[in-house]
């Protein structure tokens, strides 16, 4: 709201208003087309992209970045590379019982 004790000085005012508003939005669509003529700004410094963080069940890696497989033991026989529920003993003695 523009209030002005002569109207000579309301319509000065009013004009320069609407002057600088269209200068403004001259200077928006200017910058939203790319046609920005004042020097390009410098890239700030300050805050920079996260360090990579491990997720879950990303699983483990050697010193070489290639992944290292768990050994998994029995808990039946205790040997390596299998578990309890495909256990080659098991099966023998579910064999050995069906047919005593």
């Amino acid at each position: 709201m523009v209030s002005a004790v002569r109207l000579e000085d309301f319509y000065e005012v009013t004009d320069y208003i609407v002057n600088k508003t269209k200068e403004i939005l001259s200077r928006v669509e200017n910058n939203l087309e790319g046609n920005d003529d004042r020097k390009a700004s410098p890239p700030r410094r300050g805050v920079k992209d996260p360090r990579k963080v491990r997720t879950k069940g990303c699983g483990r890696t050697d010193a070489s970045g290639q992944k290292r497989k768990r050994v998994v033991y029995c808990s039946i026989c205790n040997k390596a590379w299998h578990n309890c529920r495909n256990c080659p003993e098991k099966e023998m003695r579910s064999l050995q019982d069906r047919c005593t």
